[in-house]
């Protein structure tokens, strides 16, 4: 295999990143508003954000928001099959996330496409993010244990953000894959809302349309579709130097008239980040996802070998930057990544 470097941009400005290429300095991460007339608008009638360059897209770890209210459902049937007996329920349903299987789900007809990478955990680029999962609800009998029912679902949850605009959508789509016994006629609805990056936190943002579908009976010819766009409630449109982070989230709740309970869950988005804090800049301002890294890969053995062993070098060294091990080089303006990455060095 060629020899290669990696060098990654986290949380840098627009100027800093090209500095931090000349003078070989690893791992730097741009903000969210490097402005650019590549990003498209946002908006119920306008195409998803472009991806940027041909890197391939980061996983992200799963929200603990979402993770504890959806793990361990069905678990939890088994351990309280007495005591829903001893209520006078004959019938329980619980649900759960299953392994991606190869079914073939019709192509939603009004939302934006899904990129092809999207796949059953959180995938992010710099402006989009992804997750497709199937999932399945167990139909039991409260009394013997017994399997009564049981549907499959897959579901979609995509994101996309842009550079140039304190605006974003999530949306997803539930699609039927198949259900036996008393699986059928079961009803979907959801609920689009606003998260903080972390439990307990403020959101820095709000829901602008729409925030909810209906209970809609999930049929295997048409997929249940929706839209949900928000607002950044922390960063200005005419400030400066304001940022702010948030989670978007679907909640969902499956009804059916043949079980008593009605099953909620969730899926939480990876963080945006929105800011207006470009340095020298006044009207630079938007949103991108937080957690993606941009990278940059030279050949040892390519057009520029001696830059791609002058950063190897940098990276051996102990200097801030090393992809994807190393800690990252915070960006700035000026002389100040310079001196950070090059202790010593003169103007």
């Amino acid at each position: 295999m060629e020899p290669r470097v990696l060098f990654a941009m986290r949380k840098a400005r627009r100027a800093a990143v090209i500095m931090a290429v000349i003078l070989s300095v690893t791992t730097i991460s741009p903000p969210a508003i490097a402005a650019s007339n590549e990003d498209p608008e946002v908006s119920a009638s306008a195409p998803p954000a472009s991806d940027m360059g041909t890197a391939p897209p980061q996983a992200v770890d799963e929200p603990s928001t979402a993770t504890a209210r959806n793990q361990d459902q069905c678990s939890e049937f088994k351990r309280k099959r007495a005591e829903l007996l001893a209520q006078g329920h004959t019938q329980w349903a619980c649900v759960e996330e299953k392994a991606p299987s190869t079914t073939k789900e019709q192509s939603p007809s009004a939302m934006q496409v899904p990129p092809a990478w999207c796949t059953s955990q959180w995938l992010v680029t710099r402006l989009l993010m992804c997750k497709k999962k199937e999932w399945l609800v167990t139909i039991s009998d409260v009394q013997t244990g017994a399997v009564t029912g049981e549907l499959l679902f897959r579901l979609t949850n995509y994101s996309y953000t842009s550079r140039d605009q304190l605006h974003w959508a999530h949306q997803t789509s539930v699609v039927f894959i198949n259900a036996v016994g008393k699986g059928f006629g079961t009803n979907v609805s959801g609920t689009a809302g606003c998260s903080g990056p972390q439990p307990g936190q403020v959101p820095s943002c709000n829901v602008s349309a729409p925030a909810s579908f209906p209970a809609t009976n999930m049929n295997p010819r048409f997929p249940v579709e929706a839209e949900a766009f928000f607002d950044s409630t922390q960063v200005s449109p005419t400030g400066t130097g304001q940022i702010g982070f948030a989670r978007t989230h679907w909640n969902y709740t499956l009804t059916n008239p043949q079980w008593p309970n009605s099953i909620v869950f969730s899926e939480v988005s990876p963080i945006v980040r929105c800011d207006n804090a470009l340095p020298g800049s006044n009207v630079g301002r938007g949103c991108i996802v937080s957690d993606y890294i941009p990278q940059v890969d030279y050949s040892l053995t390519g057009q520029y070998p001696e830059l791609a062993r002058h950063i190897a070098d940098a990276q051996a060294s102990g200097l801030p930057g090393a992809y994807p091990a190393g800690p990252p080089l915070m960006g700035a303006t000026g002389s100040a990544d310079r001196a950070d990455s090059v202790p010593g060095s003169r103007e």
